[in-house]
C-alpha cells in the first residue's frame, strides 16, 4: 500500500506516549486511504473514520491529562483547539455517509493538512515547555 502520510521527524515530540499515538493515527489514515483506493463504500469509510474519531479522542485526553498535570499556561486554548478538531472529524463521518465513494485524494489532503498541523503548532508548544 502507498502511504499517503508519512511519519516527518518534525512530528515527533520527545513524549513516547504521545509520539505513539501520533504514529498510530497516521498509519491508521494511511489504511483508511489505502480502503479508498481500493473502491470501499462509503458506510465502510464512515465506520472508519469514527474509529479513527474515537481514537483522536483518546489521544486528546491523553494530553489534555499531560496538560494538567504540568500547568500548562495555555491548557484552555489548546483544550479548545482539541475540540474544535474533534468537531471537524466528525462533520468529516457526517458527509462520508451515504456516498458511494469518498475520493481519497480529497479525503487525504484534508486530514494530513488536519494532523500535521495541529502536530507541528499546538502539540510542538505544548510539549516544548514540559518539564
Amino acid at each position: 500500500m502507498k502511504e499517503f502520510m508519512h511519519w516527518k521527524d518534525s512530528y515527533a515530540l520527545g513524549v513516547p506516549d504521545v509520539d505513539r499515538d501520533h504514529r498510530e493515527l497516521i498509519e491508521m489514515l494511511n489504511q483508511l486511504h489505502g480502503a479508498l483506493l481500493g473502491g470501499a463504500a462509503g458506510e465502510n469509510v464512515s465506520g472508519f473514520l469514527a474509529g479513527v474519531s474515537k481514537r483522536v479522542a483518546e489521544h486528546f485526553a491523553l494530553e489534555e491529562r499531560l496538560m494538567q498535570a504540568s500547568a500548562y499556561p495555555d491548557y484552555e486554548a489548546h483544550k479548545l483547539e482539541h475540540q474544535r478538531l474533534l468537531k471537524e472529524i466528525v462533520d468529516i463521518v457526517e458527509r462520508s455517509r451515504g456516498f458511494d465513494a469518498v475520493a481519497p485524494d480529497l479525503l487525504g489532503v484534508q486530514l494530513e493538512e488536519w494532523f500535521g498541523a495541529h502536530f507541528r503548532t499546538h502539540d510542538a508548544r505544548l510539549h516544548a515547555v514540559r518539564p
